[in-house]
């Protein structure tokens, strides 16, 4: 597919390649529900990769996914996180992605400036990634569409300018970022990647 595809495609298959399911894909959509640790007052502290995905424990990121609203039109929602580890399954339909978790809003309450933190392991030290966040306001694993094909919900790629310290890119004129635009280099267990709506 040309580096220019159209925001059209792009955006419509992104969450959906990842985290739903169709008849072409063999894998299931619950596997990338993720699972909650709780601070000492049972509160959500943050998010792991479901144990079906069989992550490791070793070598992992942590990614804060910042600045999103939760409303009663989003409260049945869930923030959901994608890590890329190759063009060749970077948002294509039919692929899964390297890792992946989401997680329902309703435990973060009602109110602006929320903020999930996920907990994705199995990286490798000095590999690029690509990671992108969605709020999925209605709970479909699709990033949903006005008649335009232009998103409705709110979703946001690293970028590779500010190495994941903050807000990402979105999308680049009428196209979404390159694969190569969105990558950030993992430096070692604990690293911190802030994506910022």
């Amino acid at each position: 597919m040309p580096k220019g595809k159209s925001l059209l495609f792009s955006c419509a298959v992104l969450f959906s390649c990842s985290l739903s399911l169709t008849a072409a894909e063999t894998f299931d959509r619950t596997a990338y529900f993720g699972e909650a640790v709780r601070d000492a007052n049972s509160k959500l502290d943050y998010v792991v990769e479901n144990a079906k995905q069989n992550p490791s424990k070793d070598d992992f990121v942590m990614i804060e996914v910042k600045n999103f609203s939760i409303n009663d039109s989003n409260i049945g929602g869930r923030i959901g996180l994608v890590v890329w580890d190759k063009p060749d399954n970077f948002a294509k339909p039919g692929t899964k992605p390297f890792r992946a978790a989401s997680f329902p809003v309703v435990e973060l309450g009602i109110g602006e400036n929320r903020m999930m933190k996920f907990k994705i392991g199995g990286l490798t030290k000095g590999t690029r990634y690509s990671f992108f966040a969605h709020l999925d306001a209605n709970n479909d694993g699709n990033v949903n569409r006005n008649f335009f094909g232009i998103p409705t919900e709110p979703y946001m790629f690293t970028n590779k300018d500010n190495q994941g310290k903050g807000p990402g890119l979105t999308r680049v004129g009428l196209s979404a970022p390159s694969f190569e635009a969105t990558l950030v280099e993992y430096t070692g267990p604990g690293q911190v990647i802030t994506i910022g709506f």
